[in-house]
């Protein structure tokens, strides 16, 4: 391991888990690895609150792997109920020895909806259409649950709007209105379609393609943003700023 403030800090990279898509795995392992081979932390370690390996697992690891600190880095894109309670509860559960905080989810960072423009317009140039001749389609989890979702994905799809050169930027939830069904039939021309979504996952990996599909939509899919290969780097920065500002 190379010399860093860091070195004594364990990560542990938390995410939901899913039915269907890749369950929520396969990101999740190729962001620790990616964190891992900077060589910057105590350990680097990984589980799902609805999938394998679990979230005790994980903690439990990072627990007995000599830091003095572990940060858990919520992979997700608000801090709603599975976040403020679930992740909360379970992780005060574990009984840990170490000293534990929780980073804000990875959707409010303002820099994701900046690197998923960048994404959708690599997506929009890839197919040969022109920008300011399609919609930009920002669509996330929504829930029934409480507001964060939507309104984390509201957050994003405005922070995307001050810099697109798309004709317009709309929001889209799975979950509630607007539903992305209704978004896409308002449009006459191309939407590009941009997951505000952590993990290809039962919603981003089976229920959009599908909407899209059923609609009858001209639509480009750019995927779920939480797959992007930048999300380590965006991880390891934020985690930077937060133990500096904890001092």
């Amino acid at each position: 391991m190379t010399d860093s403030p860091h070195e004594k800090v364990a990560i542990v990279l938390a995410a939901h888990g899913d039915r269907g898509g890749d369950g929520g795995n396969a990101h999740l392992s190729g962001h620790a690895e990616a964190l891992e081979k900077q060589g910057r932390f105590a350990g680097v370690f990984y589980g799902a609150l609805n999938a394998e390996p679990t979230i005790e697992s994980a903690l439990g690891d990072a627990d007995a792997c000599g830091g003095e600190q572990i940060v858990v880095v919520p992979l997700f894109m608000s801090a709603g109920f599975f976040v403020k309670t679930v992740l909360a509860d379970r992780i005060a559960a574990a009984g840990l020895k170490t000293p534990t905080g929780i980073m804000q989810p990875l959707g409010l960072d303002r820099r994701i909806a900046l690197v998923m423009l960048e994404h959708a317009l690599r997506t929009t140039k890839a197919a040969g259409v022109t920008p300011s001749e399609a919609q930009l389609v920002v669509v996330g989890h929504g829930s029934k649950q409480g507001p964060e979702s939507a309104d984390a994905t509201k957050r994003a799809a405005r922070l995307v709007s001050g810099a697109s050169p798309y004709a317009r930027v709309e929001t889209a939830l799975i979950e509630e209105a607007p539903f992305l069904a209704d978004v896409l039939k308002q449009y006459d021309g191309t939407s590009v379609v941009a997951g505000f979504l952590s993990g290809d996952g039962l919603h981003a990996g089976e229920d959009i393609p599908e909407i899209i599909k059923t609609s009858g939509a001209r639509a480009l899919y750019t995927g779920p943003i939480g797959l992007h290969p930048r999300v380590p780097e965006l991880i390891s920065s934020a985690i930077d700023r937060a133990l500096e500002e904890q001092g």
